[in-house]
């Protein structure tokens, strides 16, 4: 388990982490969303002990991170913002050194399916290597390593549809086996499946966090004046998640395929509405909604 607890980060004068706080338990994928510059990489390269924090703790299993030697990178292992790898050697020589120092919670199998090199590619040197290809080798080798958490930072930049698809079934694995992963992403769609919380930062503080249940459910806008008295007649419906009032009406989340029963009881109520229709429920909403920026 790794906790988080009200950490800040300095730069000189600027503070690019304020208060930052959260938990991430065994056999829990987090995706950390953000625009630039909202301190992800910063936050990650904390965890990963490649920057001092300034106040605050971050603990692994409830031992601060600081208090661990190099055991800690065979617990943690992580990726930041690009693969360094060693240029002149190939890629089976980067997966032997890796098996060789260590191993971890998910299969050498499995971890092969996912890069999915023939001998040809491992026998070639890393500086001929594409940069898909050396995200995937990293990846390989971060999996190989640790035996509990992964922290990643953009991990799937430069990999094809098929490789993500092998990358999310290894979060499975790693969920499955009892480790944690923390994720960062601006493909949405790429680790939005595979994440049970995301964490939104803003100019270095959290500003939300949501399930994958609040990014999943239905939510629908009825548009009516007696906005009171829908939401005293629909808040205990078994089927209602969450009913908030606004401007135009009442925004209301319902568990999936529930509509039918959301209107019939607002016919059988007799109250007054001018429409109901349904609003987009996913990361991407989720991000327009909280920082106000419209994504293509």
């Amino acid at each position: 388990m790794l906790e988080v607890k009200n950490i800040s980060k300095r730069f000189n004068d600027i503070k690019v982490l304020e208060n930052i706080s959260f938990t991430i338990k065994n056999g829990e994928i987090v995706g950390l969303i953000g625009p630039n510059g909202s301190g992800k990489s910063t936050l990650m390269k904390c965890i990963l002990k490649l920057l001092k924090i300034d106040e605050g703790e971050i603990t692994l299993n409830r031992e601060s991170i600081e208090d661990y030697d190099e055991q800690y990178f065979s617990l943690i292992s992580g990726l930041i913002e690009t693969a360094d790898l060693y240029e002149n050697l190939n890629g089976r020589d980067h997966i032997d050194f890796i098996k060789n120092y260590n191993s971890g919670i998910v299969s050498i199998d499995d971890i092969e399916g996912f890069i999915n090199f023939n001998d040809n590619i491992l026998k070639k040197k890393v500086g001929k290597y594409s940069f898909g290809m050396r995200q995937k080798l990293y990846l390989a080798m971060c999996f190989i390593k640790f035996k509990e958490g992964l922290i990643l930072d953009e991990p799937t930049n430069g990999i094809d549809q098929e490789s993500i698809k092998k990358f999310n079934n290894i979060l499975s694995l790693v969920k499955r086996n009892g480790g944690f992963a923390l994720i960062s992403s601006h493909n949405f769609e790429d680790i939005e499946g595979v994440c049970d919380r995301f964490i939104f930062l803003k100019e270095g503080r959290i500003v939300e966090v949501l399930s994958k249940q609040d990014v999943s459910n239905e939510k629908y806008l009825i548009t009516t004046k007696f906005k009171d008295e829908i939401i005293e007649y629909l808040y205990k419906k078994e089927y209602v998640i969450k009913v908030e009032k606004i401007v135009d009406g009442v925004i209301i989340s319902i568990y999936d395929n529930e509509l039918m029963k959301l209107a019939n009881d607002i016919t059988s109520s007799k109250i007054l509405i001018d429409g109901i229709s349904q609003i987009k429920n996913n990361i991407k909403s989720n991000y327009s909604e909280i920082y106000k920026e419209e994504l293509l």
